[in-house]
């Protein structure tokens, strides 16, 4: 009979890696949904986080800065390469949650930086719909709905 002999640390080791790995990503998400953008900063510049990273299918922290609309945690996370296209576990983008947060200012920064004004969640509603159906009156949908009927994008 053969003895194999098993190596728990490697496994150990990989297994709080993702612990650390996932706490940290909790913790950067946590600090954009309140603002602290010193602690954002300091998990993307320092820990090395990327700014998209997220877990369980959660909004990243891109989104988490525009749903309270907060200007210059936005803009370090687009300049620190947080893509304003990726969606999370039920189809919403950053530019879906820029509209329910209802700042045009971040809606335009979005799409600037290449927020796709037709990408749909999962429901099938984009974020130009989404306007039209959350506050028809405001700055955000005639934005949007100027930028749709150049593209000629259904409302």
């Amino acid at each position: 009979m053969q003895t194999q002999i098993i190596d728990f640390g490697a496994a150990r080791e990989r297994h709080l890696t993702r612990a650390r790995d996932e706490s940290s990503i909790q913790a950067l998400l946590i600090a954009s949904a309140t603002h602290d953008v010193d602690i954002v900063q300091e998990l993307i510049g320092t820990s090395g986080l990327h700014p998209d990273a997220t877990i369980s299918g959660k909004p990243t922290a891109l989104s988490y800065s525009v749903m309270k609309p907060h200007w210059p945690l936005m803009n370090f996370l687009l300049d620190s390469g947080a893509a304003p296209t990726t969606s999370d576990a039920v189809g919403m983008t950053p530019l879906h949650y820029a509209v329910l947060g209802g700042r045009v200012a971040c809606v335009a920064a979005l799409i600037e930086r290449g927020a796709n004004i037709e990408a749909t969640n999962l429901k099938g509603i984009s974020a130009v719909q989404m306007a039209a159906v959350n506050a028809p009156a405001s700055c955000c949908h005639r934005y949007l709905r100027r930028l749709s009927h150049k593209r000629e994008v259904w409302l």
